[in-house]
């Protein structure tokens, strides 16, 4: 990731709130394109197709690698 956005926290409640806003911070190169992929390979998908191609943009990006990083980065205000 070149540029890492201000991360605010905007969930709120629950359990899971500050998960939902890592999560924010990548959407746009792993959940969007998976989703559209998707429904471009299955129009009807039900979900199944959706998650096997969000697990491979997570595994092509490298995500999980690059996650701590990022975060270390973000948290000490660097871009």
């Amino acid at each position: 990731m070149g540029y890492l956005p201000q991360l605010g926290f905007v969930h709120e409640g629950g359990t899971l709130p500050f998960i939902y806003d890592i999560a924010d911070l990548y959407k746009l190169e792993t959940s969007f394109p998976a989703a559209f992929e998707a429904i471009r390979q299955e129009p009807g998908d039900d979900g199944e197709v959706t998650r096997s191609r969000l697990k491979a943009r997570v595994e092509d990006t490298r995500l999980l690698q690059r996650m701590p990083r990022d975060l270390k980065k973000l948290f000490a205000g660097e871009t």
